[in-house]
């Protein structure tokens, strides 16, 4: 949870910006920047270099999920979202999270039943909500980490 609290973009690196390119780019791009700057920082042609390793991996991760289509669907969504989460922490949170469409769909129906409800109650009296009460209690029994309402 702190990690969500004290977390600002700049700490996270944009794999685009990493690579020398943009969401416009294609995957031959993002391949071809990819070979260009693993040759400049390459652990085995730069042993010196104590941070070698370090931004091979970061370069590496970037090209693996900027060359899968569904990773970058998940990455372009995540950074046009600017959602304050780091990308691997959303990306395990929705994996983890599989209620999307039907939680989607029960918020629907309640707030329509809700909208019947409404117009059938006198305005000074609290409409009677069934439904809603129950799917509301139900969703307080659910543990924080199966709640999704992206």
């Amino acid at each position: 949870m702190d990690a969500i609290l004290n977390y600002r973009s700049e700490d996270t690196e944009d794999y685009y910006m990493l690579l020398g390119c943009d969401e416009l780019s294609s995957v031959e791009q993002i391949l071809a920047e990819f070979k260009v700057r693993a040759l400049e920082c390459h652990p085995d042609k730069h042993p010196e270099n104590s941070k070698a390793v370090e931004t091979f991996q970061k370069l590496q991760k970037a090209k693996d999920i900027l060359t899968n289509t569904e990773s970058r669907a998940r990455y372009d969504h995540w950074r046009r979202s600017q959602i304050s989460m780091p990308f691997q922490q959303w990306e395990a949170l929705s994996d983890s999270v599989k209620t999307r469409k039907p939680l989607a769909s029960l918020f629907y129906s309640v707030h329509m039943q809700e909208k019947e409800e409404t117009k059938l109650t006198n305005s000074r009296t609290k409409p009677i909500r069934p439904k809603a009460d129950y799917f509301l209690h139900q969703l307080r029994l659910l543990p924080f980490s199966k709640i999704n309402i992206f």
